[in-house]
């Protein structure tokens, strides 16, 4: 995302509305300026999913990202960055990649940028929120292997000489540990189609939220205060 002031009057801004309310199925349509050559260009289509994950390449290499949109609209070079609007003008997402098969195209949900768009206006930079935990991702073949309670959410580890919990960290402070597996924040599962990081995304510095995590094949509950991320 890039962030432009203009100085200038009588211009409408575009009202962001609610991507969590969204439905499969709805109508939408995406605009963008299609393979850097057509201006304004605007397709129709349907959401044909939500929370999907993906894994893009770019120019340093492989991104993944997590709980986007699908839509069959087509979204082409040239037309990420632009709005993807539902049937009463509002955005509800940011065009961000197509899949490599027709019909197939995802965006951000506009909750996300929320967040950020927010802390720009208020601080003048991006504020991100900051758990403290080095992690990898749960899935079935580490429960079959390691016996876990469950193949969702994400396993605190270190690697290389580094704690997996940060010292003084919101983690810490809450009594995170090693091995941990966190399942739950801010009441919202951690699973294959909403990642950690885009839970985070959307939740701010200073929030308290509820965490759930197993210790071996107990399931704990605690509180924590996230805090900024300074680096």
């Amino acid at each position: 995302m890039a962030f432009i002031k203009i100085d200038k009057t009588g211009l409408q801004a575009v009202e962001l509305g609610d991507s969590d309310s969204i439905q499969i199925g709805q109508k939408v349509v995406a605009i963008g300026n299609a393979l850097g050559e057509f201006n304004n260009t605007v397709t129709s289509g349907i959401v044909s999913g939500v929370g999907r994950p993906i894994s893009t390449q770019t120019a340093t290499g492989y991104e993944t990202l997590s709980n986007l949109i699908q839509t069959d609209a087509a979204i082409n070079p040239g037309n990420s960055g632009g709005p993807l609007v539902n049937l009463d003008g509002q955005v509800i997402g940011i065009n961000v990649a197509k899949a490599d098969a027709q019909g197939i195209g995802f965006a951000i949900p506009v909750n996300e940028a929320k967040v950020v768009i927010d802390s720009v206006i208020k601080n003048g930079k991006i504020v991100r929120p900051y758990l403290g935990i080095r992690y990898l991702a749960n899935n079935k073949d580490y429960r079959t292997q390691y016996d876990f309670p469950t193949a969702d959410g994400v396993i605190i580890v270190g690697s290389l000489g580094q704690k997996g919990v940060l010292s003084d960290s919101p983690a810490e402070k809450a009594g995170l540990q090693e091995q941990d597996i966190l399942i739950k924040i801010a009441g919202k599962d951690i699973n294959q189609k909403q990642s950690l990081a885009s839970i985070l995304s959307t939740l701010k510095v200073g929030d308290k939220v509820e965490i759930e995590f197993y210790r071996g094949n107990e399931l704990k509950k605690a509180e924590l205060t996230l805090s900024e991320q300074t680096q």
